[in-house]
């Protein structure tokens, strides 16, 4: 966010978690206004499908070289209940 250290992934983030805007403004105070948050959550909806695939290309290029999740490696995960 201009202005700010804040990025837009982060308030993103935020919102997809289920963060209401006055939630986020309380969590990134240096956004001072309400309004500010409004704004970038409007931009991100209306940008959702191309801020969507830089956030999925960001955390691919984020993870350690080698590392798989279980669903992609093809590892199934042991039932805690020890029903199959």
């Amino acid at each position: 966010m201009a202005g700010t250290r804040i990025s837009l992934d982060s308030i993103v983030y935020a919102f997809t978690r289920g963060g209401s805007c006055e939630r986020i403004l309380e969590e990134f105070p240096l956004l001072q206004r309400l309004s500010r948050v409004y704004g970038a959550i409007a931009f991100y909806v209306d940008h959702k499908v191309e801020i969507d695939k830089y956030l999925e290309h960001t955390q691919r290029e984020s993870r350690p070289v080698g590392f798989l999740s279980n669903s992609e490696s093809g590892v199934l995960e042991e039932d805690p209940t020890g029903r199959s």
